[in-house]
């Protein structure tokens, strides 16, 4: 796994590697499977059939995932949409 390229696309390997107790094997492991997650196509139908609540589900389980693994991007703007979904305007979550 190249670590430094990860980093470079703003990825917390060193912190998720420690909550995989130092196991960089078992998290190259869940890197490579996170790309395949089911939670973000699940999202994607969601986005596309105006279903606020499988967005819901779907984005939190996607944030919990994204934070675990330090993939930052998608767990900050997982983040966001799940406060719109479940404090703001719902429509803000997906313009």
């Amino acid at each position: 796994m190249n670590y430094e390229l990860l980093k470079n696309h703003n990825f917390d390997v060193d912190g998720a590697v420690e909550r995989f107790a130092g196991k960089k094997d078992l998290y190259d492991k869940y890197i490579k499977l996170f790309t395949t997650e089911d939670s973000y196509f699940q999202l994607e139908k969601a986005v596309a059939n105006i279903d606020y609540l499988a967005m819901e589900l779907n984005v939190h389980s996607l944030k919990g995932l994204a934070g675990n693994l330090g993939v930052n991007s998608v767990y900050n703007a997982a983040c966001v949409m799940l406060k719109e979904i479940r404090t703001g305007d719902k429509s803000k979550a997906v313009g």
